[in-house]
C-alpha cells in the first residue's frame, strides 16, 4: 500500500485506499456534492475495505476533491483504470468528519506529498464563504454514482457473485474491518490482507466465468435435444401415413 500523508481531524487520520472495480466495472458506492459517501453496496470491494456511509473523500486519483467539478469526479469514478482515494472515516456516530484545516494538520510521514490533502479555496466574496462553525448548508446536488450496465446477463452475474459471497459469510469467513480503532497512531493495514482480498475477488470472478460457460454448454445441449425431438415428431406422422405391408401367400 503506498504511503500517504496523515491529516488529523479531531483525533482521526486520513487514509489512502486503492479501490478495485467489480465484474460490472462499478466501484459500488455513492457520494454527495461535498464528497461524503452516502451509500455503499453490499459485497463490493469498497465495502470490504471498510468504506462506509459518512466517510469523507479528500482526494480522488491524486487530485484534491476541492479542485474537481462534479463532471470531472464522475469521469474519474467511471473511467479511471485505478481509483485511489484519500478518505477520513466517519466518527463513532457515523457522521462525516470536518475536513482538516491548516491548524489541525498532523505530522507527515517520510516522503510526503505536498498537495495530498484538500486544496484551499480561492478568496472570494465573504458572503458566499462557508462559516467555520459548520452551519453552512450546501445546495443539493445529484449524487456521484459509479454507474453499471443494465444488461440482464450482467445482472445475473452480479446475483451469482453475491450469492457466493453470502455463502462465504455463512461459513464463518470474517472480513476484517479497516476502521477498527488502531493500537497506535502509526498502524497500517498489512499489505497481505489487501492482497488476500484482491485474490478473493479474482477467484470469485473466475468462478462466475466457469458458471457462465457451464450454463452456455447446458443451453446448447438443450437446444440440440429439442431439435432432435422436433425431427422425430416430423418423421412420426410420415410413418403413420404409409400403407401397411401385406404379407404375400406362398405360391
Amino acid at each position: 500500500m503506498p504511503s500517504c500523508a496523515q491529516a488529523v481531524s479531531r483525533g482521526c487520520e486520513a487514509r489512502e485506499l486503492a479501490l478495485l472495480r467489480g465484474p460490472l466495472g462499478a466501484l459500488g458506492f455513492e457520494t454527495d456534492a461535498e464528497g461524503v459517501v452516502t451509500a455503499v453496496e453490499r459485497f463490493t470491494f469498497a465495502a470490504q475495505v471498510g468504506l462506509a456511509p459518512g466517510t469523507r473523500l479528500l482526494r480522488l486519483c491524486q487530485r484534491g476533491l476541492a479542485g474537481l467539478s462534479p463532471p470531472q469526479r464522475r469521469r474519474l469514478l467511471r473511467n479511471a483504470p485505478k481509483v485511489c482515494v484519500t478518505v477520513l472515516p466517519p466518527d463513532d456516530n457515523g457522521r462525516p468528519r470536518r475536513p482538516p484545516s491548516s491548524d489541525e494538520e498532523g505530522p507527515v510521514l517520510p516522503d510526503p506529498t505536498p498537495d495530498l490533502l484538500l486544496g484551499t479555496d480561492p478568496p472570494g466574496d465573504p458572503a458566499t464563504t462557508p462559516p467555520r462553525d459548520g452551519s453552512f448548508t450546501p445546495p443539493p446536488a445529484p449524487p456521484v454514482l459509479s454507474e453499471a450496465g443494465e444488461e440482464e446477463e450482467w445482472e445475473a452475474v452480479t446475483t451469482v457473485c453475491s450469492s457466493i459471497l453470502e455463502t462465504l459469510a455463512r461459513e464463518g469467513q470474517h472480513v476484517p474491518e479497516l476502521w477498527e480503532p488502531p493500537a497506535s497512531g502509526n498502524q497500517r493495514v498489512p499489505e497481505e490482507e489487501a492482497q488476500a482480498l484482491s485474490e478473493k475477488v479474482l477467484y470469485l470472478e473466475s468462478q462466475v466465468r466457469k458458471m457462465q460457460e457451464a450454463l452456455q454448454q447446458e443451453q446448447a445441449a438443450k437446444a440440440a435435444l429439442q431439435a432432435e425431438i422436433q425431427t422425430l415428431r416430423q418423421i412420426r406422422p410420415e410413418l403413420g401415413d404409409a400403407p401397411p405391408r401385406v404379407p404375400q401367400a406362398p405360391s
